[in-house]
């Protein structure tokens, strides 16, 4: 089966969540995507059990597990976090624009969670790279996570800011949608190398 190829720079340039977090620091510092072409996988391994700290309590850690879903006000679009019992996140995005991707994608990482801090921390992780910020679940049943501005290798926050994301839990299923294609930073599928071309002789050159 042939692999779909994407430009993972045109995901976090659309215009959903844009000034909050797609273009947020975080992403495109743990992705570092930027003017790179990625490939989308279909199907991935069985994620290893990422080991939480012992300060997490099991009830806040399931009530986090599922798939939340936050909307951008003016453009209407949808991006999704799916927290998986593995300690699996996975960002999902609808397709890239001006791209012949047609379903959402993916973009997996992992997490780990203490809850026994206010606000309540978690760390999003890809590869070495780990970037540090706050999560609380409120009263109402949201999720509220700060990422505007947040780097890897930087402080955690103290608090959350006025751009702070506001997820509301639209099934506690941990599994990705249907038709939604994967992208593992870690291990990203490699481009199958054309066969160099002929060069054409031009016209009236002899034979």
């Amino acid at each position: 089966m042939s692999k779909t190829l994407f430009n993972l720079g045109n995901v976090l340039a659309q215009p959903s969540v844009k000034s909050k977090l797609i273009a947020s620091s975080l992403l495109i510092s743990l992705l570092g995507v930027t003017g790179t072409t990625v490939s989308a996988q279909q199907q991935t391994t069985p994620p290893a059990t990422q080991p939480q700290p012992a300060g997490v309590t099991k009830a806040t850690a399931q009530q986090l597990m599922g798939q939340w879903q936050t909307k951008d006000a003016i453009s209407g679009d949808k991006v999704m976090f799916v927290f998986t019992p593995e300690g699996q996140l996975f960002m999902v995005f609808p397709p890239p624009p001006r791209s012949n991707i047609k379903s959402p994608v993916a973009i997996k990482m992992a997490y780990k969670i203490d809850t026994t801090t206010k606000p309540m921390q978690i760390d999003v992780i890809t590869g070495a790279d780990k970037a540090a910020t706050i999560f609380d679940l409120t009263t109402d049943g949201k999720l509220r996570m700060e990422l505007d501005g947040i780097r890897p290798g930087q402080a955690r926050p103290a608090g959350f800011g006025p751009n702070a994301l506001s997820f509301e839990k639209v099934s506690s299923a941990t599994t990705l949608p249907e038709n939604v294609q994967v992208f593992d930073p870690e291990n990203p599928p490699k481009e199958t190398p054309q066969a160099p071309q002929t060069p054409q002789k031009p016209n009236g050159a002899a034979k």
